[in-house]
């Protein structure tokens, strides 16, 4: 399947944002954790039958999980970053480069971006979309057979 240049680069953001999902999921893991593990059981009312470390260690054991598949995605996430800077360093206009580093590498907002070059943004979307046409021109080879999320 082809993509189109934006959609390509745009990866790097959605990757990204699953990192940041993964770490709220993590955090939010750690404090159900904390809280049961704060919770004081008394024993000599009733002797339990280990249900709150069995919930305890199962959310342990889901923080080591997804501890895991975040590491992952980070080491994918920064495969990739790496990979579209590669390719947006291959483009003639240096103005273009930067514009599409600060886009998709760096997350930059088009109002930070038009002010950083010293544009109005409407020109800035003008240039992006010159700018995404010579990175098509250039990789047409990698825009195919790409799936649209890695």
């Amino acid at each position: 399947m082809t993509v189109t240049a934006k959609e390509y680069l745009s990866q790097g953001r959605w990757l990204n944002q699953k990192i940041l999902n993964r770490n709220d999921e993590i955090r939010q893991l750690r404090e159900l954790a904390e809280t049961i593990k704060a919770t004081n059981y008394e024993q000599s009312i009733v002797q339990t039958s280990g249900k709150p470390d069995a919930v305890f260690a199962s959310i342990v054991e889901k923080i080591a999980d997804s501890e895991s598949e975040l590491s992952d995605e980070v080491e994918r996430y920064l495969k990739f970053r790496e990979k579209i800077g590669r390719e947006i360093r291959q483009l003639p206009e240096d103005e273009e480069k930067i514009l599409l580093e600060k886009r998709y590498i760096s997350f930059k907002p088009w109002t930070v971006i038009a002010d950083e070059m010293g544009y109005v943004r409407r020109h800035i979307t003008r240039k992006h979309a010159e700018a995404l046409q010579s990175f098509e021109r250039i990789h047409t080879e990698i825009l195919k057979n790409v799936p649209k999320c890695p």
